[in-house]
């Protein structure tokens, strides 16, 4: 198993990192979870949210696997993709990543798991 520096590197030299996400939701659920939540009395802002009062706003998500460049510079990493022909990105410091075979992993605050790994060609 290599250790979380030299995964780190390995993300850092790849031309492409994949990035995918466990649990969450994800953009392909969006307009499933909409219909849902509408026939719940939730109100719809098409493209936005949906919501219900001030303290409960769902918005749309990322897409569950996406590919792009993972590039670390001290302490921090930044992950960028291309989507709709916009460059995204999203940023996390190293420590919160944990090794998962050949693997990093980042539990989000929702439980949601993003695993970045080398694409395969």
């Amino acid at each position: 198993m290599k250790t979380k520096k030299e995964l780190l590197a390995a993300l850092n030299r790849a031309e492409t990192v994949c990035a995918t996400m466990t649990g969450g939701l994800a953009l392909d659920e969006w307009p499933a979870l909409v219909a849902q939540r509408t026939a719940e009395g939730w109100t719809h802002v098409p493209g936005k949210r949906v919501e219900l009062g001030p303290r409960f706003v769902l918005k749309p998500a990322i897409n569950r696997v996406r590919h792009g460049v993972f590039r670390v510079k001290g302490a921090n990493y930044t992950f960028m993709w291309l989507e709709d022909g916009s460059l995204l990105d999203s940023h996390g410091n190293t420590a919160n990543l944990q090794v998962a075979g050949d693997t990093l992993e980042l539990t989000m605050f929702n439980g949601a798991v993003m695993s970045y790994s080398v694409a395969n060609p």
